[in-house]
């Protein structure tokens, strides 16, 4: 199966290569509309549509992120007129069954597990989406923790600047993509790639690479998890040294 990545598109909607499944780890919606809900339920239901149907991909996994505030409007039950589960199955029905929203959510797709969760640590500037603010409440459960054993973990947040998100997806899949730091660190050879087509300055990427993956299902092994795993725990281990080298200077 040949599955390609891509996050942080905020409304620019690239050529993506030949492959079986597409996963998108958020912030999807054009800046111009995105606190709009009309405006952006019409970018969703036209737009993101027409590039939906005519890529060569079978399956395409959604998950919104911080920007992406017209579907957590509808994931709180703020919108009126629709309902989340009505606004899915609408894009569902207009790609085709191609287009699956992944909210916390766990879909098993020709014998491979995706997985994907959209929220991030909190900005202190305005108000976005996917925020995990309820840690100030008394009854706070991380939603990191629902994350389970999968293939493919896609999360808006970025592992290596969000402790909670590192600690709870540790050793729980194969290939994780994700997003929000546009220039967020990735690290290839632990299969967590950053997936953002955009630079910091919301400029496309010169020499765009779109990440791609081979992932064989048959080829899955003890032997190959626990290489992944013990390379996880060594750059884990590297970077909280770093971390107290740098405070004790």
């Amino acid at each position: 199966m040949k599955i390609c990545a891509i996050s942080d598109l905020h409304g620019i909607l690239p050529s993506i290569p030949d492959c079986d499944v597409l996963c998108i780890a958020g912030d999807i919606v054009d800046l111009i509309v995105q606190r709009s809900s009309d405006e952006s339920d019409a970018w969703w239901s036209t737009a993101f549509i027409t590039w939906a149907n005519k890529l060569s991909c079978k399956k395409i996994f959604v998950v919104p992120g911080n920007h992406d505030i017209y579907i957590e409007q509808l994931y709180d039950g703020l919108i009126k007129d629709t309902t989340l589960q009505e606004f899915k199955d609408k894009i569902s029905l207009l790609t085709n069954d191609k287009v699956v929203f992944l909210i916390d959510e766990l879909y098993e797709y020709e014998g491979v597990k995706f997985y994907g969760t959209p929220w991030i640590a909190p900005i202190h500037w305005q108000t976005w989406a996917f925020e995990d603010t309820q840690h100030e409440y008394d009854e706070y459960v991380c939603p990191y923790e629902n994350i389970p054993n999968c293939d493919i973990l896609i999360t808006h947040e970025n592992p290596n600047y969000n402790e909670k998100l590192e600690n709870y997806c540790f050793g729980k899949y194969k290939y994780h993509f994700f997003g929000h730091w546009h220039n967020g660190i990735s690290y290839g050879h632990l299969n967590q790639h950053n997936c953002s087509i955009l630079t910091d300055s919301y400029m496309i990427r010169e020499r765009l690479k779109i990440v791609t993956i081979d992932f064989n299902l048959e080829k899955k092994s003890d032997k190959s998890r626990e290489d992944l795993l013990f390379n996880l725990l060594v750059e884990t281990i590297k970077h909280k040294t770093e971390e107290e080298n740098e405070e004790e200077q």
